[in-house]
C-alpha cells in the first residue's frame, strides 16, 4: 500500500530517532513484563513453553521478577519459534489480549497516573526508552489526525510478526480507554506482522500498510484532551514512585553496562563464561573483547566490577549471610568471596559490613 505523506513525514522522524540510537552500542533489552503475556498464553495452550525457553537459553534467566531485563533477540526468537510451532500467525495479538497496561509493572503504573490521553502519550514518548532499550514510542499530531507510533529499533528479527501484533494491541488498548466501541481505519505494522490481512479478523474494515519501518495507528485529535480513568486508580505520587523504580533500573545505554546487566543474572551460576556471554550478546568473542577495549576495560574487569558492587549491595542488608552473598556470586567457596572483597577493599566482608554499621550508628 503506497504510504501516506503523513506517514513518510513520520518515517523521517522515527529514522532520526534510530540514528540517535545506533551511535550508542548497546546490548537490546527488554522488561520480563512484555515477554510474560506470550508464556502465560502458551502454557495456556499446553505449549512445551520450558523446553522452548531453554532451547533459546531464557531458562538461564529470572523471569519471575516482572522488572528483570532480558536480550530482546532471545526473547523474539522464542516468540517467533512457538508462533511457528503452533501454527498461530496472530499470536502478538492474542498474548496482548491477555494483558492489560496497569499489568506492565513501572511502566504501566506511571502511565495510569495520567490524566487525559494527551498526558498518557507524552507521559509514554518520555519513558520508553527506560523501559525498553532499542524500542521507541512517540505521537505526532497532523492535522486533525494523531499518530501513535511504535518501533523497534536496528531491524531486530527480518521475519518478525508477532511482537508489533503486541504492541499495536496495547496501543489500540490505551486509546480505546477513552473511546471503548473506537475501532481503527488505519494501522501500519513494522516488519512482515502479517501475511494474509484480507483474512485475518483483527483487521476487518481496516486500511492496513504492512512492511513497514515502524507501526504506528491513527485517531482524531480532537481526542487528546479527554479524560482517562484506569481500572488502576493510581495518585501522582505513586506514580512518581513507580517512575523512580524504573529509572533505577533503566537499560544502560553502553556496551559494557548494558552486557552487565545481562550476566548479573547469571552470576550464581559461577563465572560467566566468556563464550556463553558472547553468545547472549550475539556477536563473536573477538568483537565482545574490542567493544569492552572501546570502552577502557577488558571482560574479567568487568566480572569483577559487577561482582564487587553486587556485593556491596548484599552487605547493605544485615539478614544476608554471608555464604549467601557468595553463593549469589558464583563463588564455590565462601573463602574466594573472602579473599576477593579483601582484594578489591582491604576489608573482609565480615569487617566491612561491621564498620558500615559503625558508621550508620554515629551519623544518627
Amino acid at each position: 500500500m503506497p504510504r501516506s505523506k503523513n506517514l513518510n513525514n513520520l518515517l523521517a522522524i522515527a529514522n532520526l530517532t534510530a540514528y540517535s540510537a545506533k551511535v550508542m552500542k548497546s546490548i537490546p533489552l527488554v522488561r520480563v513484563n512484555s515477554f510474560s503475556p506470550f508464556i502465560n498464553f502458551l502454557d495456556h495452550l499446553g505449549s512445551p513453553t520450558k523446553k522452548w525457553l531453554e532451547e533459546s537459553q531464557l531458562r538461564l534467566f529470572s523471569l519471575e521478577d516482572p522488572e528483570a531485563l532480558i536480550p530482546r533477540h532471545l526473547a523474539f526468537n522464542f516468540i517467533e519459534k512457538a508462533a511457528r510451532q503452533e501454527g498461530i500467525e496472530n499470536l502478538g495479538f492474542l498474548a496482548g489480549q491477555q494483558i492489560s497496561i496497569p499489568n506492565l509493572g513501572n511502566f504501566g503504573r506511571i502511565i495510569c497516573g495520567s490524566l487525559t490521553l494527551y498526558d498518557a502519550l507524552t507521559t509514554i514518548q518520555t519513558i520508553s526508552p527506560i523501559y525498553n532499550s532499542r524500542e521507541r514510542l512517540w505521537f505526532k499530531q497532523r492535522g486533525e489526525q494523531t499518530w501513535f507510533c511504535h518501533q523497534y529499533l536496528d531491524n531486530p528479527h527480518p521475519s518478525m510478526q508477532c511482537p508489533p501484533q503486541f504492541a499495536l494491541t496495547l496501543m489500540l488498548d490505551l486509546i480505546r480507554i477513552v473511546k471503548p466501541e473506537w475501532q481503527a481505519s488505519q494501522i501500519c505494522l513494522q516488519g512482515n506482522s502479517i501475511n494474509q490481512p484480507n483474512q485475518n479478523p483483527f483487521f476487518a474494515g481496516v486500511k492496513l500498510g504492512k512492511g513497514a519501518e515502524f507501526t504506528a495507528v491513527s485517531f482524531p485529535r480532537s481526542w487528546l484532551s479527554l479524560s482517562l480513568k484506569f481500572p488502576l486508580d493510581l495518585s501522582r505520587k505513586q506514580a512518581q514512585h513507580s517512575a523512580l523504580l524504573l529509572r533505577s533500573s533503566a537499560p544502560a545505554h553502553n556496551f559494557s553496562g548494558s552486557l552487565q546487566q545481562v550476566i548479573a543474572p547469571l552470576l550464581p551460576l559461577g563465572y560467566p563464561d566468556i563464550h556463553l556471554a558472547a553468545e547472549i550478546a550475539e556477536m563473536s568473542i573477538r568483537t565482545l573483547q574490542r567493544s569492552l577495549e572501546e570502552e577502557g576495560t577488558t571482560y574479567s574487569r568487568l566480572i569483577e566490577q559487577l561482582r564487587f558492587d553486587q556485593a556491596i549491595r548484599w552487605l547493605q542488608n544485615p539478614t544476608v549471610k554471608l555464604r549467601d552473598i557468595s553463593v549469589e556470586l558464583g563463588y564455590r567457596n565462601p573463602t574466594h568471596f573472602t579473599r576477593a572483597f579483601k582484594r578489591w577493599t582491604g576489608l573482609s566482608p565480615k569487617e566491612y559490613r561491621f564498620q558500615q554499621r559503625e558508621l550508620e550508628d554515629s551519623a544518627q
